[in-house]
């Protein structure tokens, strides 16, 4: 299985499940505890305050007034009677919780209100409390859009018109994703079932493992026992989720899309009586997922896409219920009882997640209410109830719903040249077409619940429209001139290698994502058009996450106006940010410390897109691989172990030179079938293949595409590599992968964790070939969990090699430097490093002839 830094952007099904896939990515960092993550998030005040401010809204402002008297008259001073809650308020509770024996916790709890009370009645002889139930009260950020949770499922359920899915995909899992607990151990397929883009109502009650994709319009989603990490997606719309019943100890839930949360639309989530129940008999587990183990206590429930400016969580709790922040940093948790909220905070600006709960009281009968009809349910009842057959609800007979029509991508009116045809560097020239070169390959809504568009490599210019859709659009290689209007707030842009020209003209929502190259040198140019500065929410700021940007070679162009001479840049932890006026826009893992080469590349001005790209083919620098050194057998006697040891075994002999002579290799046994997430996704057969990888533009016939992912299946088999535009995963069975050029700044490879020797070498040529300072080679390596592997690094002369437990093994050749990162197999983390340097061997070459 791939690193988490080979599988980003590569093929969305090895994260979870494809619309999940930003905000697996999210939490994957989140629960990983990175300090560098952590020191994004901005100062949220202390804890105490945001349990004050929503402790606050649980009361009427009179009932905190008489808080507030009742501990004057006791001598605790709590500031004015003003009916506030405030840090006065807070020091009088916690002195009088002292003087009682209590942890001097200072919050306004049931409890506080009982103490006060019985002590202030005892000296004064009456009581003036009134009730502490305020379950119409929302937080403070709340808009007032949100419906409250009201009643049980199945009073909500009953005489409801129920919506089948439209689609449904299936995912067959390999044993190495089963092993790495990303979805648990009980788990050998999935399914994603998608919705259509109308007000859906929609039924959950499985509990094999499964995704739900909403999809656009204001959805009511009810869930039933959910499979263990079960993703439920509401998508786009304002939406309600309600968790009727759980039977797992962890799930996922959430709310909008995107990463950070992308949406203004106000959703809600209601975790109902029976959930709650359920929550409290299961006692502690150990749940591993995303490669971290989870001990939980009662349930956990993941929740990316929160926001509390416009969304709520309502508690329906047969028992008393205090939410409370247990730890605020980049991921949020929060406490409700015998369940657990683990949020990935939206956006800097975003209040704490405490603002958006609300708690109710619910009835025994609504947890009797709702048990019973889980039990119904699970029994196959919902086709008696509502109508609709098992086979339905599982999304594998479509249920009458139509099937959404197929995305117009547009032959089209193509201009003669589309950068003249806006030579005033606007987006209006351009508005009127509906599309230049058609993708290869586009799979609509039909088959995937969205839009997956892949381009191959050449020069491509692509028209986007946004409808509100999740799209992911591959330009793949060659130099492509993309532009973008009303891109969707879950679209993910991949520019892919070349020199290519994004033009982002206007946003549907608040934010999206774009990826200008994973691995070139190769010069590209994003510029923002005016209208993207306007139009956003109150309260709101836009949000661009921009990947892979260079400031060597790539250039942000933003557009000139009132926000000109206000552009700031900040370093934060692995993130740069850039905030212009109401746009922000994060360079996610960037890490660029010198924050004078990032101003450089960022420019204001509508200059004409034509001076862009004469710009841009000036700025371009190739990866021109340089060829292996030859192997002289006498120099294996130089070679050791990162140790010091000697080398484990014979000195493997296949060379560069003799792959560019073989006469026969192995073809690929299955292409990727029409309408596959992976367009460029190549296996191999069970035997003892031999396999040659170039590009396809060293290789017009048998080369691979920009962003091919290869498996070689069973067998001992021998791959030889001269390009990095791919991911190889050997397979079972004792295989040799021999790296010898690399045309790209990334590179992934693994290995299986089958017990039988696998041997990954890097031969010289890789630590020969230029790059730009500034930037460095990685390799991501995986698979190194049994004792017979090893991976072998053959040095030029003068190279040097050190271990990093950060980077791995750091090898500086003629001033390139290329990173080795070895991972294990997912069953030996944490750490993420720890590996026997006996597996790693150093191989030194000695002088040229």
């Amino acid at each position: 299985m791939l690193t988490r830094e080979a599988q980003v952007f590569s093929t969305p099904t090895r994260i979870f499940h494809s619309v999940f896939f930003v905000s697996a990515f999210g939490i994957a960092f989140a629960l990983s505890g990175s300090p560098g993550l952590a020191q994004s998030t901005p100062d949220r005040g202390s804890t105490e305050a945001h349990l004050l401010r929503i402790q606050a809204v649980q009361y009427t402002p009179e009932q905190i007034g008489n808080l507030q008297a009742w501990l004057a008259d006791l001598g605790y001073e709590s500031g004015v009677v003003d009916g506030i809650a405030d840090r006065d308020l807070a020091a009088a509770i916690g002195a009088f919780e002292a003087d009682q024996g209590l942890p001097p916790l200072g919050m306004v709890t049931d409890e506080v209100f009982s103490l006060v009370a019985q002590e202030w009645q005892g000296r004064t002889g009456t009581l003036q409390r009134m009730t502490t139930a305020a379950a119409d009260t929302v937080g403070a950020g709340s808009a007032g859009a949100n419906p409250a949770g009201g009643e049980s499922c199945a009073a909500l359920l009953a005489g409801l018109t129920l919506t089948p899915p439209a689609s449904r995909m299936d995912f067959e899992l390999s044993q190495a994703d089963i092993n790495s607990g990303l979805l648990g151990d009980e788990v050998g397929t999935t399914a994603q079932l998608f919705y259509t883009n109308e007000a859906d109502n929609i039924l959950i009650a499985d509990e094999s493992q499964n995704g739900v994709s909403a999809r656009d319009g204001d959805d009511t989603i009810f869930v039933f026992n959910p499979g263990l990490g079960a993703a439920i997606s509401a998508d786009g719309g304002g939406d309600t989720i309600h968790i009727c019943s759980l039977s797992k100890a962890l799930n996922m839930v959430a709310p909008a899309e995107g990463m950070p949360v992308f949406d203004s639309m106000p959703d809600t989530i209601v975790i109902h009586a029976a959930a709650f129940a359920a929550a409290s008999a299961m006692g502690h587990n150990q749940v591993q997922w995303l490669e971290s183990v989870h001990k939980i206590d009662g349930a956990q429930i993941l929740i990316p896409g929160f926001d509390a400016r416009t969304d709520r969580i309502i508690l329906r709790s047969p028992e008393p219920v205090t939410p409370q922040i247990i730890d605020d940093g980049f991921t949020a948790v929060v406490r409700a009882g015998p369940i657990e909220f683990r949020f990935l905070y939206s956006s800097p600006d975003a209040p704490s997640p405490l603002e958006g709960f609300i708690v109710e009281t619910a009835t025994t009968e609504d947890v009797g209410a709702d048990q019973a009809l889980t039990q119904t349910l699970l029994a196959g009842g919902a086709e008696e109830m509502f109508g609709l057959s098992a086979a339905q609800l599982a999304g594998l007979e479509a249920g009458g719903v139509p099937e959404p029509g197929e995305t117009e991508t547009g032959v089209a009116i193509r201009p003669d040249d589309p950068a003249r045809a806006s030579a005033e560097g606007t987006c209006e020239t351009l508005a009127g077409y509906t599309g230049l070169d058609p993708a290869e390959d586009n799979i609509t809504t039909a088959s995937y619940g969205s839009r997956y568009s892949t381009w191959r490599d050449s020069d491509d210019a692509i028209l986007l429209r946004g409808d509100g859709d999740q799209h992911f659009l591959v330009a793949g290689g060659g130099d492509d001139q993309i532009w973008l209007y009303d891109m969707s707030a879950d679209s993910y842009i991949m520019a892919g290698p070349g020199a290519d020209l994004v033009v982002l003209c206007s946003m549907e929502d608040v934010g999206g994502t774009v990826g200008l190259g994973n691995g070139d040198q190769d010069a590209d140019t994003l510029v923002i058009g005016p209208d993207v500065l306007r139009d956003i929410p109150a309260g709101f700021t836009r949000q661009l996450i921009l990947m892979e940007f260079q400031p060597e070679f790539d250039r942000l162009i933003l557009p000139a106006g009132d926000y000109a001479l206000e552009i700031d840049v900040q370093n934060l932890g692995l993130d740069n940010v850039i905030t212009y006026g109401p746009l922000r826009i994060t360079l996610l893992l960037s890490n660029l410390q010198d924050e004078s080469r990032l101003r450089a590349a960022v420019r204001i001005g509508a200059l004409p897109v034509r001076l862009y790209l004469d710009d841009m083919a000036a700025r371009s620098v190739p990866i021109l691989p340089a060829p292996a050194l030859p192997v002289d057998p006498a120099s294996w006697a130089a070679a050791h172990r990162l140790s010091g040891g000697p080398p484990p075994g014979a000195a493997p002999m296949q060379t560069c030179d003799h792959a560019r002579m073989l006469q026969t290799v192995s073809a690929p046994v299955e292409e990727a079938p029409e309408h596959s997430l992976s367009a460029l996704f190549l296996t191999y057969g069970d035997g003892d293949d031999t396999v040659v990888l170039r590009s396809v533009d060293d290789d017009p016939v048998n080369g691979i595409l920009t962003g091919s992912e290869i498996a070689t299946g069973a067998g001992d088999d021998m791959v030889h590599v001269f390009t990095g535009h791919a991911a190889v995963d050997p397979g079972p069975g004792a295989d040799t992968v021999l790296v010898c050029a690399l045309d790209a700044l990334v590179f992934a490879l693994s290995a299986a964790a089958d017990g039988e020797p696998d041997t990954i070498i890097v031969d010289s040529g890789v630590f020969l070939t230029p790059v730009v300072e500034h930037l460095y080679r990685n390799i991501a390596t995986t698979g190194f969990g049994d004792p017979t592997d090893r991976l072998v690094v053959r040095l030029p002369p003068g190279a040097a090699a050190k271990w990093d437990e950060i980077f791995g093994l750091i090898v500086v050749a003629n001033g390139y430097e290329t990173r080795i990162s070895v991972g294990p197999t997912p069953d030996d983390l944490p750490p993420r490093h720890h590996i026997d340097p006996d597996k790693i061997v150093i191989w030194p070459l000695g002088a040229s002839p």
